[in-house]
């Protein structure tokens, strides 16, 4: 069973290192929404 330990391993460093990366993203998402909801703002008043 020993050849299956590093190939469970791998799959455990892979899911951990995907889970970083959605957890980024979701973080740059919110980043985004974030500028664009303040760019909506500004532009709404000075159109006013």
């Amino acid at each position: 069973m020993s050849a299956t330990q590093p190939q469970i391993s791998l799959l455990d460093e892979l899911d951990a290192r995907q889970n970083d990366v959605l957890r980024q993203i979701d973080e740059l998402s919110a980043q985004v929404e974030s500028v664009l909801n303040q760019w909506l703002t500004t532009r709404e008043a000075e159109a006013a």
